[in-house]
């Protein structure tokens, strides 16, 4: 899956809404309050794993040089920990560390306990190979509640240390007092890197963020992402012997039958179509590098590297034309139908924030606005509106029906959309139809689906093919979007088991399975982690294939310690679209059986890479997992 799922949803400040890697201090000391710029800290340690600021933002001036934000006016006072003093909200104030953690401990599991001891934390957030983890609440009184309840408690035989935290500095203010990147790179290395984007028109700044292996031949593309997972696959077979010693035997029989990797890599698999091909995009709305105002389109770096405006989307490779016209379209709207100023993320002031657009092979069209209230009245919410609805109205009226499906969504928090946010529907059909190795999926405005159709055919054939399925197969799928995977398949096995956490999701899938005649699919709607025991107990001793298409987060550590104690589920396929991040859940799967990773553990059997996203970095793995008893 190419979605995410960040587990806060809190309104929060522009401190708050995604965070680069920005090293940082915590400190240690006894008394409470926001710590920021002028506080007296005890240095006890550094925190890279921040999670604020905005990601996939590009930016120039009218020259085609980078706007400089390296340092401020004349006279003028630039604070890094000035969000702080705004009056609006952010968990940074109230934030601490917890030293002396287990080992081993997910971010789901260590939120879930807090939740248990009747704490209510914001953010999560804990670094690679460390012991310890930062939290965020939402009130000094609850913050204070977390150290008189964890300090000491023994989690694991390990007892816990509470410590307040640094709020983090806003790193575009940083970058601006410092006169340097907040990048880890030296100085001599960021100003040739800044020489070198200086020499580049907009049009090439723009597409080596977006599609960075535009300029690339497509055939070398594949080569490039075929040999990254090809290493991938390397480190993960010393990993899975690392962590499970009874398979090294096994394990040097397979890399002397694959070229010295632990399981068979399949050629990687292209995408039957290379531009044009996003079925979604999310545009930003912001000023452009000349100053105008409601720009839509995208950045050109990100808000820690002190990038902020906005470029039309115009020459965008893997964006097909229909989206750039909507784009035009709601720019054309913005920039002269509405007075109100896009959202800005330095100051948190302006109502204008996204524009996400999906679109499909049958010509369906849905937009969603995304919109910040700032203070204003439902009375004057219900008005913008109103004239956006009049607005696209008359636009059909001319003859101009592109949008078939118009949504409003009031978010103060960027990442309410990433949950069942809700959205207005202003105008035209409420959903839009994919059609998808011969069937039709309805697409509800915030369900996931694959961004690239034509490739999800080739990935989804390859699940097929993969899964050994018969008519006694019980077909498990999990985290199922609109029920794609689980549908396609649905004809030759005895029945579908989907679970999903987004409502529309599943409401799509159960419509989806309706529509294509399907009478032998059940889609569930909520949590895995908590659906899963009582669901494997009900399918107990049948013929299951579990198949996961998880977020880039991957799977709940409880929902793969189900799986490896149901004894009866022999074949497993994983689906994933970031490996790197998927490594945790694969080295579950196969690791020697213990106290916490109890059954018997799966083997790696086969992998193959399927380009969904020509021009980028990224491609899908899929991994098929047989249990050290049924591999051969």
């Amino acid at each position: 899956m190419e979605n995410s799922s960040e587990t806060d949803y809190h309104q929060v400040s522009c401190i708050d809404e995604t965070l680069g890697e920005q090293e940082r201090s915590t400190v240690d000391y006894s008394g409470v309050g926001p710590v920021g710029k002028d506080s007296v800290i005890t240095v006890t340690g550094t925190d890279k794993s921040n999670d604020f600021f905005e990601e996939e933002t590009f930016e120039a001036n009218k020259s085609g040089e980078q706007v400089s934000l390296e340092g401020g006016e004349s006279g003028e006072t630039i604070d890094p920990y000035g969000y702080l003093n705004r009056g609006d909200f952010s968990s940074e104030i109230y934030k601490v560390e917890l030293v002396n953690l287990p080992k081993r401990f997910g971010i789901a599991q260590l939120r879930k306990k807090l939740v248990f001891m009747g704490l209510s934390p914001c953010k999560i957030k804990s670094v690679d190979c460390g012991h310890f983890a930062f939290v965020t609440f939402r009130s000094e009184a609850d913050r204070q509640k977390a150290f008189e309840v964890l300090q000491g408690h023994v989690w694991k035989n390990r007892p816990i240390r509470v410590k307040m935290a640094a709020a983090n500095a806003d790193p575009l203010m940083l970058k601006r007092k410092h006169k340097v990147n907040v990048s880890d790179q030296p100085v001599t290395k960021q100003l040739k890197t800044e020489e070198d984007a200086d020499k580049l028109t907009i049009t090439e700044r723009l597409n080596n963020t977006v599609t960075p292996l535009w300029n690339i031949p497509y055939e070398d593309q594949l080569k490039t992402k075929y040999s990254t997972i090809r290493e991938f696959i390397k480190r993960l077979g010393r990993q899975i012997e690392k962590n499970n010693e009874t398979a090294k035997t096994w394990l040097s029989e397979q890399r002397l039958l694959n070229e010295g990797l632990c399981c068979k890599l399949h050629p990687i698999k292209a995408s039957p179509v290379l531009n044009g091909y996003r079925n979604k995009c999310e545009f930003t709305v912001g000023l452009s590098p000349e100053g105008k105002d409601n720009t839509v389109g995208f950045r050109l770096g990100s808000y820690k590297d002190g990038v902020i405006s906005v470029i039309e989307p115009d020459d965008c490779i893997n964006i097909p034309q229909s989206m750039k016209h909507v784009a035009k379209l709601l720019q054309t709207y913005l920039q002269n139908e509405t007075a109100r100023k896009a959202f800005n993320p330095i100051d948190r002031q302006g109502f204008w924030k996204e524009v996400t657009v999906r679109t499909t092979a049958s010509k369906g069209v849905l937009v969603i606005i995304t919109f910040h209230p700032q203070n204003l009245s439902q009375e004057e919410i219900d008005e913008e509106k109103k004239h956006l609805k009049i607005y696209f109205e008359s636009l059909f009226c001319q003859g101009e029906d592109t949008v078939s499906s118009l949504y409003f969504q009031v978010e103060s928090d960027r990442k309410e959309k990433y949950e069942d946010g809700i959205c207005d529907h202003l105008r035209g059909k409420k959903f839009i139809e994919e059609d998808l190795l011969e069937m039709k999926f309805r697409i509800s405005p915030l369900a996931f689906f694959q961004v690239n159709s034509s490739a999800a055919e080739i990935l989804y054939s390859t699940l097929a093919d993969w899964c050994k399925i018969t008519q006694n197969t019980v077909l498990l799928d999990i985290c199922c979007g609109t029920g794609t995977i689980g549908l396609t398949m649905a004809k030759k096995v005895k029945k579908v088991i989907g679970i999903e956490l987004s409502h529309q999701a599943v409401d799509d899938a159960k419509f989806n399975a309706q529509a294509n005649g399907v009478e032998n699919a059940e889609f569930i709607c909520g949590k895995a982690e908590d659906l899963m025991p009582s669901l494997m107990r009900q399918i107990e001793g049948q013929e299951v294939v579990a198949v996961v298409d998880p977020p880039r987060a991957g799977l709940h550590s409880d929902v793969i310690r189900v799986i490896r104690k149901s004894s009866f589920v022999n074949h497993l396929i994983y689906v994933s679209c970031k490996p790197t991040a998927a490594i945790q859940n694969i080295t579950d799967f196969t690791r020697q059986s213990s106290k916490r990773v109890s059954g018997i553990p799966f083997r790696l059997v086969q992998a193959v890479p399927i380009d969904l996203f020509p021009h980028t970095e990224h491609c899908e793995l899929v991994l098929m997992f047989e249990r050290e008893n049924q591999s051969s």
